[in-house]
């Protein structure tokens, strides 16, 4: 039986400067903490659809191909496609949404309908 997680943060940011680093697919290690290196395989930007990205992680390893890239729209989405992880079919994305003021967005509940939301807030 598939699960679904839902993950949201609020960045007190401007979108853009969010995007700027999220959208990067092998700079994880500069926001995760529990990802110590990444490589993109065979000298890929890691910008393109399809490359693949080596993580090593504070206990073993993940290669994860990225799916989507939207600058338009903030929103990536990559698949892992093997590791040490006890994962199968594992699907995620990443949205940033602008919001007027975190007290706005924290006031309605925030969102419910994507894996992960980061939202910048101006």
């Amino acid at each position: 039986m598939p699960t679904t997680v839902y993950i949201s943060h609020v960045i007190d940011a401007p979108i853009e400067k969010v995007w700027s680093v999220m959208r990067d697919f092998n700079d994880m290690p500069s926001y995760h903490p529990n990802i110590r290196k990444s490589v993109i395989e065979g000298d890929r930007p890691s910008d393109q659809v399809g490359c693949v990205g080596r993580l090593t992680l504070a206990e073993g390893y993940v290669r994860e191909r990225l799916l989507c890239l939207d600058d338009r729209n903030y929103v990536f989405t990559y698949e892992i496609i093997e590791g040490t992880l006890p994962v199968r079919g594992y699907v995620a994305g990443v949205t940033c949404i602008a919001s007027l003021s975190a007290t706005e967005l924290l006031g309605n509940g925030g969102p419910t309908s994507m894996s992960s939301a980061l939202i910048a807030t101006r």
